[in-house]
């Protein structure tokens, strides 16, 4: 609320030590990124922007810890937590420590707050760095459905389409020792080697991109 409100209609008004350090940081971003080439050789040893990069693998939050109705389907990251460490990585690469002035907490300093602290220091030296927070691709989880005699019925019914397309075997001789490792799978005996082999990206010159892997083997 505008401050001309709160006396107009005599509210009273709460001010933390921390709104009076949030507002004294986002002045300082102001003035440093106006001046960034200024106090470049203060600061840091490179030129232009530097990449820092943030593996936010660990800080995956689990499906059993969020909110109901929430898209499973979309990773949930402590952000909060992400932010703490991408600024230990700015703390880690500046020459003059700006981060401890920016970011240290107060007495009472709430973890919100710690967060705006921490977004504040991102932001005064967004000159100096590109921030990337990363998630690696992969399958977290496998859920295979049918026993080991549905398998089994599967192998037997490989057989028989051999014996009817025998111009067909360079597709289904390849299937069979796929389906046997579903079988060992659904016997309890899962081969972890072969499960992480289903499917790999392949970048290649100019952009083009490539699938391998052995669910390939199921397209003729």
């Amino acid at each position: 609320m505008h401050l001309s409100l709160l006396y107009s209609n005599h509210y009273p008004l709460e001010l933390s030590v921390e709104d009076i350090w949030v507002a004294i940081a986002q002045g300082v971003s102001i003035h440093l990124n106006e001046n960034a080439e200024k106090y470049r050789q203060l600061f840091v040893s490179h030129e232009g922007k530097k990449t820092l990069q943030l593996n936010v693998d660990k800080l995956r939050i689990s499906n059993t810890d969020r909110a109901s109705g929430e898209n499973l389907s979309i990773p949930a990251i402590d952000w909060p937590a992400a932010v703490r460490l991408m600024g230990d990585l700015i703390k880690e690469d500046m020459k003059a420590d700006l981060s401890t002035v920016i970011t240290q907490p107060f007495s009472q300093t709430t973890a919100v707050q710690q967060t705006v602290f921490d977004a504040c220091l991102m932001d005064t030296v967004k000159k100096y760095y590109d921030y990337e927070f990363v998630l690696l691709c992969g399958i977290p989880q496998i859920t295979l459905l049918g026993s080991p005699e549905d398998f089994q019925s599967v192998l037997n019914r490989l057989n028989q389409l051999k014996i009817f397309f025998p111009d067909l075997h360079w597709w289904l001789d390849p299937l069979l020792s796929h389906v046997e490792k579903f079988k060992e799978s659904a016997q309890g005996n899962p081969d972890i080697a072969w499960w992480r082999k289903i499917c790999h990206r392949n970048f290649e010159g100019s952009g083009d991109m490539t699938l391998t892997g052995w669910l390939i083997d199921f397209v003729p």
